[in-house]
């Protein structure tokens, strides 16, 4: 019985806690969306870096459309963690030599890939054909992309997940305060 009685204690006393501790806790459910996103972002450039090289002549629409789908799954994963994603992440926040790149991966996400807004490397036209009896009209489009990885992804990555790191570290340190209970994040491998 007394044993009993103590694990209810420490039942009790665990739930007061979580309870005391429980916007830091939504805060941190939070960052695990962002540490989701981070994972699939990770993923979706793996894939990319390990495509190609392709002989000259090979590149079919097939590879033209995976790659163009994985950039745009990479877009906008990426766009949702700095625009109304559950958690917005301020972009005062990226370190000055990466914020061209940031830059470059929101503008394919607004401009090409989530809306249709005239990116650069997309060029729609049309073009005409009389026969003095019939005019054809031909729809054209021109698209440029990297062929692979977007340029500075990597880089990027791996300060979110080190700023996710650190953000999560801070939220830890004001609950154990808060407290007076040390509290650790379990990561599992592979996560920020």
């Amino acid at each position: 019985m007394p044993l009993e009685r103590e694990i209810a204690a420490l039942e009790a006393t665990g739930e007061q806690l979580v309870l005391d501790c429980s916007k830091e806790l939504d805060q941190l459910e939070r960052y695990a969306n962002i540490g989701l996103a981070i994972a699939e972002m990770r993923f979706i450039v793996d894939r990319l870096d390990a495509m190609g090289p392709w002989p000259a002549g090979e590149i079919g629409i097939e590879v033209v459309n995976e790659i163009t789908v994985l950039q745009t799954a990479l877009s906008v994963v990426y766009g949702r963690l700095f625009v109304n994603g559950v958690i917005k992440l301020d972009h005062n926040d990226i370190p000055p030599e990466l914020r061209s790149y940031h830059d470059k991966i929101i503008a394919l996400r607004h401009e090409r890939f989530a809306h249709h807004g005239g990116h650069e490397s997309v060029e729609i036209g049309l073009e005409f054909e009389f026969d003095g009896a019939v005019l054809t009209v031909f729809q054209r489009a021109n698209m440029k992309f990297v062929m692979g990885k977007l340029e500075g992804i990597d880089d990027l990555l791996s300060w979110l997940s080190a700023h996710m790191r650190e953000r999560s570290a801070k939220v830890l340190m004001r609950m154990s305060d808060k407290s007076g209970v040390d509290w650790q994040l379990a990561l599992p491998p592979g996560t920020i």
